[in-house]
């Protein structure tokens, strides 16, 4: 460090404070490109479980064009955020799992519309910062991001299917309950 301050003509005091600021910088880079510092070093690390899975499983093939591959490097994906998971995992009831799988089919959904919608015309003085993301990634992704939206709306049952589910998980939900209740009440 003393010798990168003495090259560029300041203290080290100065040559700290600059690092320092710059390190600062790429924190509020960081942030704005991922929500949180955090998240991007989450989605550095998912990155990383990708390239590594596809040295050792995918044989040299892009997980995004070889089914396999792509097998390969979602499940390491999944191994390894479910090892950052905050405490066990939580209890569910039926219901709960509708629930979660209907936000998450929805957010999917979402997030193509929003790739597929984007305005590729888009000036730099225009738009919003996500609206130039969604565009980059339109533009990055091309007929990809079309055929993602095609399978996360086919994927996505209609809202009375979900209605229905929740319904039958409510009722297995209240059969089980009750099962558990005169359990515990033959115990006594």
């Amino acid at each position: 460090m003393a010798e990168s301050a003495e090259v560029n003509g300041r203290s080290l005091s100065q040559e700290v404070e600059r690092r320092l600021s710059d390190s600062f910088r790429i924190e509020d880079r960081m942030e704005d490109a991922f929500g949180s510092v955090d998240n991007f070093w989450t989605m550095r690390l998912v990155a990383m479980a990708i390239q590594n899975s596809q040295l050792l499983h995918g044989h040299g093939k892009d997980w995004r064009q070889d089914p396999q591959a792509f097998d390969a490097a979602t499940g390491v994906i999944f191994r390894v955020l479910d090892a950052l998971r905050p405490g066990p995992v939580p209890e569910k009831t039926k219901k709960m799992d509708v629930v979660d799988e209907f936000w998450q089919a929805l957010v999917s959904e979402q997030l193509w519309e929003d790739i597929t919608s984007a305005n590729l015309d888009l000036s730099v003085n225009e738009g919003t910062n996500a609206e130039h993301v969604f565009a980059a990634m339109k533009r990055r992704l091309g007929s990809t991001s079309e055929n993602a939206m095609q399978r996360a709306r086919l994927d996505k049952p209609r809202l009375e299917e979900w209605r229905r589910r929740r319904e039958q998980a409510d009722s297995d939900d209240s059969k089980l309950n009750n099962i558990h209740k005169s359990g515990s009440e033959e115990e006594r």
